[in-house]
This record gives C-alpha cells, sequence and structure tokens, in this order.
C-alpha cells in the first residue's frame, strides 16, 4: 500500500493510481490491448480512513460546497503527492 502524508486531509495532491480498462467488442486474440488505466487525479483530500482516499476537485469557498469527488481504494494508489500543504492554500488565491 502507497503510504499517504500524514495529516493529508485538507491539503492539495496529486494521486497516482491505476483502474480497470476493458472492450466491449469482438476482437481477434493478436489484436487484444491489454493494459490497466494509469489515471491521475488532483484535488484537496476531503478524508482518509483504511479502505480509501476521497478527493474533491472541485470547491466553492463562499458556501463550502464540493464537486467531482473521487474516492480511490488505497489498493488502486501507487503515489501521492502534497502539491499543496493545507496551510499554504490561502496564500495562494488570486485577487
Amino acid at each position: 500500500m502507497t503510504k499517504i502524508p500524514r495529516g493529508a486531509v485538507g491539503e492539495t495532491v496529486l494521486v497516482e493510481w491505476v483502474d480497470a480498462m476493458g472492450m466491449s467488442s469482438w476482437k481477434e486474440r493478436s489484436e487484444l490491448d491489454l493494459h490497466i488505466g494509469k489515471c491521475k487525479t488532483v484535488g484537496q483530500v476531503l478524508s482518509i480512513d483504511r479502505e480509501k482516499i476521497s478527493v474533491a476537485q472541485n470547491q466553492c469557498e463562499t458556501n463550502d460546497t464540493v464537486d467531482h469527488v473521487m474516492t480511490i481504494p488505497h489498493g488502486c494508489i501507487t503515489a501521492v503527492t502534497v502539491l499543496l500543504p493545507a496551510k499554504s492554500r490561502k496564500h495562494h488565491r488570486s485577487k
């Protein structure tokens, strides 16, 4: 399991993870492209527990709402990078 930084709730992170891929049409075995999907999600960490991490890709500071929330199982995560610590976020707003 990939180690997620302690205290990551509220921080802006890049989560790299793998996902299942599939196809829904008939193919010759020699034409198959058998691979997994390599995905990246950037957002603010909403919660972390023993099974998963939940990241909001959009947030509104006016009324504390979030949108495009991704919940990713730990078993799919290959890397987590803190891009902007929660304490620094308020200093990076544009005017």
